[in-house]
């Protein structure tokens, strides 16, 4: 209501039943939200620290704007033209001769990127073209759609390998980056892929540091951009229509055009869809509309100075003097304030400007201890530095454009005596109220907790349980302790998930507490040998609270989230791994088999999926949820799950216990809210027909802008679904009748009731005599549908024969007609 340009205001019936003595007290206070979501959400976004998702940001993640990372002054967002399957280069030569040119126009270079497949070393061209300012990265050599296939990874990998391999083989070239084939045209872009391929090196030792082969999608959900950008005349989304929905395509994020981190080894430049083939596949090639919506994504890129990233083919799907429009058009309406860069600029330009020179990966390919996380909840990426050369936090000061540093006070990794690195197991959480960022770590030889307050790290010792054989790494080996927001209070909970323990810890007064809840029998977050064990915590069901999802070749069993007292009640799905009924396997012999959760579905993509449809193993949440009987949703997930149009806006006005099955509302002159409840449908409030409806008022007591005080006007009614304030009372519908009910004595209770109006039929309960709306022209309108009746005036005597029509009344003269 407050601030917004359209509200809905309504009810929503959660799952907090209170008795009716609660609800029907006279005086009683309206209860805040006890939860956020934006806390919840605030909580749950430091987890792509401990997991390889190629999907874990969207809309309401934390952001890394160009200007963080640019290190150029004036530079607001940034674009990377990136043209894939490079082998003939004289194709390429000819196709991109305009685009090239175009670039050095700008400012003497030609940054874009090609990827390619099967390139000459020794080819003249690549020479001109890395002169120019273009970079050659990666794009396997047999070019499999899916790249994941034919039950065969070690031959996946060997086929990524080699390309990597021979693109470092080329003189002068430094290959940073890759893309998944098919990438834009079917679900290829997989965990597993990042686990088993990308986080490793080469035969020869090579490796990378990015990648682009998930695509951003802007929608109308995004409220920071204008409706004409990002909608069509119809009022659909501009650029869902691109999405190729007859292949379950799924390798999406939203409105999140910024580089972020997967794995902590590999940079991610979502590309921006549509790529030039996924516009061909809507709606054939070299269609004019592909540019203006592309145009499009420039200027909504711009807006939110982000990166925008296009992938394109010469393949006759786009030509190339549509994509020098594109760069006339960033040129033209942002100057420069937009540069055009290759991946290996944004690569660089990160390491630099960002990192202060300590690259994703070191020397070996291995973790460099660089974190990407929201430090003070300001909605901006910050950073975390803590390896070998240096340890380091920065913070982002975006009112000033300015980094701001501080120590950090460990290293990730330590060195044992031979020389041997491991992991130090630090775990990320946020902390109590204030909602402090804080890690801890328990390696067998050390036990240390800090908090941050903002402008240092400051050693808080009880940050680390005091529970026997506490550990968060042992010789380097993940024991899976996880810091987990599991009921969405903005406060991340302790799991200990190795093997044999399974506690669970809530932070409370600056110390831990145990649960008296545990993980379920048999369920573990890592194995014995401290691989993934295929258990993933999900909100299945829309209430805020985390569920748990296992599947290996062991366990395929499905949990849903009760309470702080409960946890994890009986499993609502519990399949022998393998059968039709089970879920795809998320982990497989301790690795990641590649799963990620998407549009209320798990989805699994790996070398023995290519032969499935859509590319994809599949278990939708509703059938997850088959045979669960479900709670009614709490307030702030009944508000979760409603979707609005872009400028519209809803808010909580009452919820239950001070309203109950509330059917009709509607505002009297001094600002009481009236509802109607229908508390007795369909069998009565007995079950056996007695009546039970009722009519309360909601009011602001204390003029604060929100409903404070419920009082109980009037009940034992039949069935009422329609009220109308009416001089000092209201009207209310109620088969067979229309009433008119007034407190005359202030007590806040009806004690005068009149029936207006009678003969309305009554057998239908679904069908019945409702709407009370006050017309222009002075009339009362009501609804009847195909109820009929005999309708008589009590004051006039009249009757109106209703058969399946709806009637207007004047109620102080008794007129109807």
């Amino acid at each position: 209501m407050r601030g917004a340009r359209h509200s809905f205001i309504g009810f929503f019936l959660v799952g907090i039943f209170c008795s009716l003595q609660t609800a029907e007290s006279e005086d009683t206070d309206l209860q805040p939200l006890l939860r956020s979501e934006v806390l919840a959400q605030e909580a749950r976004s430091l987890t792509h620290l401990d997991e390889i998702n190629p999907y874990a940001f969207g809309l309401h993640s934390a952001k890394l704007t160009t200007p963080q990372w640019i290190g150029e002054e004036g530079v607001e967002s940034a674009v990377v033209l990136s043209i894939d399957d490079l082998s003939d280069a004289t194709k390429y030569e000819n196709y991109l001769r305009p685009i090239l040119n175009r670039l050095k126009e700008i400012d003497g270079r030609a940054g874009m990127t090609i990827t390619a497949n099967r390139p000459k070393p020794d080819e003249p061209l690549i020479q001109k073209w890395l002169e120019e300012g273009v970079s050659i990265e990666a794009h396997t050599t047999k070019h499999a759609c899916p790249m994941l296939c034919k039950s065969d990874l070690a031959e996946n990998k060997a086929d990524y390998d080699q390309c990597v391999d021979l693109l470092f083989s080329i003189p002068n070239n430094e290959p940073v980056g890759f893309r998944v084939p098919c990438c834009d045209s079917m679900n290829a872009t997989s965990p597993c892929f990042f686990a088993e391929l990308f986080g490793k090196t080469t035969p020869n030792g090579n490796f990378l540091t990015l990648d682009s082969s998930v695509f951003t999608i802007f929608t109308p959900d995004d409220p920071a951009l204008p409706k004409d950008l990002v909608e069509e005349p119809d009022g659909r989304g501009r650029f869902q229509k691109y999405v190729p929905e007859d292949r379950g395509f799924v390798n999406s994020i939203e409105n999140y055009p910024y580089p972020y981190t997967i794995g902590n080894f590999c940079w991610e430049l979502p590309g921006v869809m549509p790529s030039d083939w996924n516009a061909f596949h809507f709606h054939e090639a070299y269609n004019p509309y592909t540019v203006e919506d592309l145009q499009s994504a420039i200027d909504i890129t711009a807006i939110k100075q982000g990166l925008f990233t296009l992938v394109f083919h010469p393949h006759g799907w786009i030509r190339n003097d549509q994509i020098v429009s594109l760069i006339d058009h960033a040129v033209f309406h942002h100057g420069n304030k937009i540069k055009f860069l290759s991946f290996k600029e944004v690569s660089d330009r990160l390491t630099e400007n960002l990192l202060l020179g300590q690259s994703i990966r070191n020397e070996k390919g291995e973790d460099n201890g660089v974190r990407i996380l929201d430090l003070n909840g300001d909605g901006f990426m910050d950073v975390v530095i803590g390896n070998d050369n240096l340890r380091i936090t920065r913070v982002w000061n975006p009112e000033k454009n300015e980094w701001i540093d501080f120590s950090f006070p460990v290293s990730f990794h330590s060195v044992d005596g031979d020389g041997n690195r491991f992991s130090n197991g630090i775990r990320f959480g946020i902390f109590g109220e204030n909602s402090q960022v804080g890690f801890l770590y328990a390696n067998g030889n050390e036990s240390r907790g800090w908090l941050f307050d903002g402008s240092e790290w400051v050693e808080e010792k009880d940050l680390v349980p005091a529970a026997q054989g506490f550990v968060t790494a042992t010789g380097g080996k993940d024991t899976g302790v996880r810091l987990i927001d599991l009921n969405g209070d903005g406060s991340t909970e302790l799991l200990n998930g190795w093997p044999n323990a399974g506690q669970v810890f809530v932070w409370k007064s600056e110390k831990w507490e145990s649960l008296p809840f545990s993980l379920p029998k048999n369920v573990q977050i890592v194995d014995n040998q401290g691989g993934d064990f295929g258990t993933r915590f999900v909100d299945l069901d829309d209430d805020l609270d985390l569920d748990l999802v296992c599947s290996n070749e062991k366990e395929s069993v499905v949990y849903l989230f009760q309470d702080m007292e409960t946890g994890w009640g009986d499993a609502i799905l519990d399949e022998k791994p393998g059968s039709e009924d089970a879920l795809p396997l998320i982990a497989r012999d301790g690795t990641n088999n590649g799963a990620w959760f998407h549009s209320r579905a798990l989805w699994v993509n790996n070398e023995n999926t290519d032969q499935l449809e859509n590319k994809v193993a599949k278990k939708t949440f509703n059938e997850m949820l088959r045979d669960a009987r479900l709670p009614s949703k709490s307030k702030e997930a009944a508000l979760k799950s409603i979707h609005t149009r872009p400028g519209f806006e809803v808010e909580l006005v009452a919820a239950e216990p001070f309203v109950k099955d509330p059917v009709a509302y509607s505002w009297g002159p001094d600002g009481k809210l009236w509802v109607v409840e229908m508390a007795d449908y369909p069998e009565g409030i007995d079950n056996e027909g007695k009546p039970g409806g009722r009519v309360r008022y909601l009011e602001d007591a204390d003029r604060d802008g929100d409903y404070d005080r419920s009082t109980l006007f009037l009940d034992g009614l039949t069935f009422p679904n329609g009220i109308l304030p009416w001089h000092d009372g209201v009207l209310i519908t109620s088969a067979p009748d229309i009433l008119y009910a007034e407190d005359t004595d202030g007590d806040g209770k009806a004690d005068r009731k009149e029936t207006l109006y009678t003969g309305f039929g009554n057998i239908n309960e679904q069908h019945l005599i409702n709407g009370l709306r006050w017309g222009l022209d002075n009339w009362v309108y009501c609804a009847n549908g195909d109820s009929g009746g005999d309708i008589r005036s009590l004051k006039t005597g009249k009757t109106v024969e209703l058969r399946g029509r709806d009637l207007r009344l004047k109620p102080d003269e008794g007129l109807l007609e």
